[in-house]
């Protein structure tokens, strides 16, 4: 009898220890959140502007910001990316807050970086009062 009970029991073991290396996982949210994209600007300026992002970004882990620029005159545009751990007091991203630098002519391209703070808006110089239209959207991922 005792035989068959330590049979028994090795096999109860032998069946147990596995399960514990390929234990179900619970289902619950995926580690990496859905890509998000926002338009932040497509109107005509003429000034300064500041652009501020719909939603927090501690959650995802790049920002990207991609613009299109449109000049109707020579115009120097500047467009700098910044962040906020409170929506109230603002910085330059540390590695990628030059979108783009004095452009002067129609420009198509993007910038990508680390998510920095909790807030994100893109702030506009200009060299004169000529119309532009920046054209900006953020992709947070």
């Amino acid at each position: 009898m005792t035989k068959k009970v330590n049979i028994f029991l090795v096999a109860i073991i032998a069946f147990l220890i596995p399960l514990a290396f390929f234990a179900p996982v619970q289902a619950g949210q995926s580690a990496t959140p859905r890509p998000e994209v926002f338009t932040l600007n497509t109107a005509v300026i003429t000034n300064a502007t500041t652009w501020t992002g719909p939603d927090t970004i501690g959650q995802h882990e790049k920002i990207d910001v991609f613009y299109i620029i449109d000049q109707t005159d020579i115009n120097t545009l500047t467009l700098t990316l910044q962040v906020s751990p409170d929506n109230t007091n603002w910085a330059d991203h540390s590695t990628k807050s030059a979108v783009v630098t004095s452009n002067a002519a129609d420009a198509t391209s993007y910038i990508t970086g680390g998510v920095e703070g909790l807030y994100y808006r893109i702030t506009s110089t200009h060299g004169n009062t000529s119309e532009v239209t920046p054209t900006i959207k953020v992709v947070l991922r």
